[in-house]
């Protein structure tokens, strides 16, 4: 834990420098009883402020918490863009468009502002495959000019390849009703009896 402090030293002509013993911080002086008296608990936010009377001392905790990033969007296969959602822990300045790297596509449209931004992502045409987003560690800050962490890497499957269809059936010479098989190359929707076109027959 990081401390910065301020007092007021008007009347505290023999201050002494800022000593640090165990993880706590003191302010003595020459005489035998500490004029001010700042302790510090490691790694939270405890600390406790004894002034002498008539004095005045102002701490502040220090901020040297770098912003984390997480990126989220759509968990279907994804045939040609999508949306990916960037959010940061609290709000930074520097974050732009050619921070954010695609695998496999790029960005096509890039918007927000301070912990929240928004990337329109497009997979390359004709690919499928992975499509992976990141941001990396250092390419923004929070108010206190902490850098960001690396974000952990966003995949979702591409699939821009499209579905072939056969048709099957009988190679005898048919006189009534017969039977025929359409089958697809994957999972279909959509699929339905007026998509089926018979010439000579119904």
């Amino acid at each position: 834990m990081h401390l910065e402090f301020s007092a007021n030293t008007e009347k505290l002509p023999r201050l002494s420098p800022l000593r640090k013993l165990c993880g706590a911080f003191h302010v003595l002086t020459r005489a035998a009883v500490p004029v001010l008296a700042v302790a510090a608990v490691a790694m939270n936010a405890v600390f406790s402020v004894v002034p002498a009377a008539g004095q005045s001392i102002t701490v502040t905790e220090a901020d040297q918490t770098p912003p984390t990033v997480t990126i989220s969007g759509p968990t279907a296969p994804q045939r040609g863009t999508f949306i990916a959602r960037i959010a940061f822990s609290e709000p930074v300045t520097g974050f732009e468009q050619g921070d954010v790297t695609v695998g496999n596509g790029f960005v096509r449209e890039f918007s927000g502002s301070g912990a929240s931004y928004r990337a329109k992502i497009r997979i390359t045409p004709g690919f499928s495959g992975t499509v992976t987003v990141d941001v990396a560690a250092n390419v923004a800050a929070d108010a206190a000019g902490n850098p960001n962490t690396a974000a952990s890497r966003f995949s979702v499957e591409g699939d821009q390849t499209r579905p072939t269809v056969s048709i099957s059936g009988p190679a005898q010479l048919q006189n009534g009703p017969f039977d025929v098989t359409f089958a697809f190359t994957e999972s279909m929707k959509g699929f339905e009896q007026g998509d089926v076109t018979v010439g000579n027959g119904s």
